[in-house]
């Protein structure tokens, strides 16, 4: 017996890590409409092909390539960053950033492996996963009801209508999909010849005569590509009717890996500032401070001084509460230069504290900006920035960006913030509120009472919100918002391997890489804790002010020793191996002496 042809492309739109073999072929999505050609893929606009409407059918674009182009038994069509894996009775999930000979056949992408797959089944596709917004769990949803949340509901139901009218032996599977609350998502398929072509004829049957009676005109980039989203759903309306129709299909579910931000994206070192510039105005900047966040807010006030020119004018509001002791704010405001004043707004400590604060690592100061606008009644334009950030750059051409006259502030886009939009059910671009260039004037003449709005903003969505004041922002001001250049807020997902979406393009990804002005640790891993996997946190230590001093220096090199020790074994070793050593309370004990000596040794 021949061996079976067996056909899987994996689509790419910009250059990432791939492989090939007699199964796996790369291959470029939208290739007609791009101007890079991606020499190692094939494409998908030669032949019968509908490759020019790639920015409203996606990956589909392929598909239909693959369909009116490709003979084999077996086909299948996959992503560059969701792959299907094939590990024999082990429905395997996971991720990847490379792609060696390891990373293949831990995940079943070998020959061999693929084949003792394909043996025991028909057709394959990624799990059913619960339907629900992202990062909300606990909202299960029918399929049509997330439809209807995250997208625009009317091509839904027109999609419904048409197949009940051209494809009536799909109704009801497809009724019966919408009412469902899980889905086979991403349009991972793999089929032999025969369901191959009756899936994609029935698809394409539906979805081609509905383009063309419909206008994206208004429609955002994203929910532009419509016929992508539709096809998730008559995707599983198929495999329903399927199973009806041929009782004998076996039909198999498979883990999907995940591929992670690639390896090229390379960090490039600070460079030093150009301090020439100065302007006879006060930069006004805001932050958030407490006692145990006080060593990082000075390191940070040290971190924007530096870039700035040594005369500029320069006043720092202090957002505190009366627990904040005078040993803090004197270590803050000391030994500044006559040219930058200190001003301390003090927050009474009850006033924001039946608001919620869900991660451990963020202060419920963080709540603090909300109060801008009735805290600095003298003052027309602020710059607020969050204490775990290092500023590499000068912020002047920061504070003289030129706002746009419809919007309130000015914030960069965040680092997970396709997915935060959709759990908030905005279209709107969802911006980082790190860094936030506020104009005072506009945001109180549009709203008498921002304070007032935005607690009204959380208690409508408070089933939704999950960062806090920064979902609260996001939601309060779609539409008033302007997007800044992500080197003002280089947050720490770009750095580092990520499975959630940006909201930036990869274009600004490598541009922010390559020449960063504000270093922004978010997340829980930051520069001062042992074991931080950032590449420039040496920049925090670079601006702690206790090596400015023969002791600070001895502090600083001995701290830093260690921190090196730290990650040679933890990323060498092995952290689980490290973890199983430390095991037991006498142990433990010893491990939290050397850490407070740590602490001691540099923040003391």
């Amino acid at each position: 017996m021949s061996e079976p042809v067996v056909r899987f492309f994996v689509c790419h739109h910009r250059p990432a890590p791939y492989f090939r073999n007699r199964y796996f072929t790369p291959i470029q999505a939208g290739r007609s409409v791009v101007s890079t050609r991606l020499d190692y893929a094939a494409g998908d606009d030669e032949g019968d092909n509908i490759s020019s409407q790639n920015p409203f059918w996606s990956e589909l674009t392929a598909l239909y390539w693959i369909w009116k182009n490709v003979d084999a038994d077996w086909y299948g069509l996959m992503h560059y960053r969701r792959m299907l894996t094939f590990r024999k009775n082990k429905i395997l999930n996971g991720t990847f950033s490379k792609l060696d000979e390891n990373t293949l056949h831990y995940f079943g992408w070998t020959e061999k492996q693929v084949n003792e797959c394909l043996e025991s089944y028909d057709v394959m596709t990624a799990p059913a996963l619960p339907v629900h917004p992202p990062g909300l769990p606990e909202q299960i949803m029918t399929v049509a009801e997330y439809y209807h949340r995250a997208h625009h509901g009317a091509d839904l139901e027109s999609i419904v209508e048409r197949v009940k009218r051209d494809w009536p032996d799909f109704y009801l599977p497809l009724i019966d999909c919408l009412s469902r609350t899980s889905m086979v998502t991403g349009n991972l398929v793999v089929m032999r010849h025969p369901y191959f072509q009756d899936y994609c004829s029935f698809l394409f049957g539906v979805l081609l005569p509905e383009s063309q009676q419909r206008s994206l005109e208004h429609y955002t980039h994203y929910q532009q590509r419509v016929w992508g989203f539709l096809a998730e759903r008559l995707t599983q309306a198929w495999l329903i009717a399927a199973q009806q129709r041929w009782p004998e299909m076996r039909i198999g579910q498979t883990g999907v890996a995940i591929g992670v931000s690639p390896a090229y994206l390379k960090p490039s070192q600070p460079v030093e500032p150009d301090r020439s510039q100065l302007i006879d105005e006060a930069i006004q900047v805001a932050i958030a401070v407490d006692d145990a966040y006080v060593v990082h807010a000075d390191t940070f006030l040290s971190s924007l001084i530096t870039g700035l020119h040594p005369k500029q004018r320069l006043i720092i509001h202090l957002l505190c509460d009366e627990t904040l002791s005078q040993k803090s704010r004197a270590l803050l405001s000391n030994e500044r230069g006559d040219n930058i004043r200190f001003q301390f707004h003090q927050v009474s400590h009850n006033s924001l504290e039946y608001l919620p604060n869900n991660r451990r690592h963020i202060s419920h100061r963080t709540w603090y900006r909300l109060l801008l606008a009735e805290l600095l009644t003298d003052v027309s334009r602020v710059l607020w920035l969050d204490a775990d950030m290092v500023v590499c750059g000068n912020l002047l051409p920061l504070w003289q960006y030129d706002l746009p006259a419809n919007v309130v502030m000015g914030a960069c886009a965040d680092e997970g913030g396709r997915d935060q939009a959709q759990r908030l059910g905005i279209e709107s671009l969802y911006i980082n509120a790190g860094v936030l260039l506020i104009n005072l004037d506009a945001l109180r003449a549009r709203y008498p009472s921002p304070l007032k709005e935005y607690l009204t903003i959380y208690y409508r969505f408070q089933q939704v919100i999950r960062l806090q004041d920064q979902d609260v922002l996001n939601l309060a001001h779609q539409g008033e918002i302007h997007t800044l250049p992500l080197i003002y807020n280089v947050q720490t997902r770009c750095y580092l391997p990520d499975i959630l979406t940006p909201s930036f393009s990869a274009l600004e990804h490598v541009a922010a890489l390559a020449g960063p002005v504000i270093l922004h640790f978010t997340g829980p891993d930051k520069p001062w804790l042992p074991g931080c996997r950032h590449p420039l946190r040496r920049e925090y230590f670079r601006h702690l002010r206790t090596p400015r001093t023969p002791m600070g220096k001895l502090r600083f090199t001995l701290s830093d020793g260690l921190i090196r020790i730290y990650r040679h074994l933890w990323f060498r070793i092995g952290g689980q191996k490290i973890q199983d050593c430390i095991r037991g309370s006498r142990r433990l004990r010893a491990l939290r002496r050397a850490y407070s000596i740590y602490q001691n040794l540099i923040f003391k």
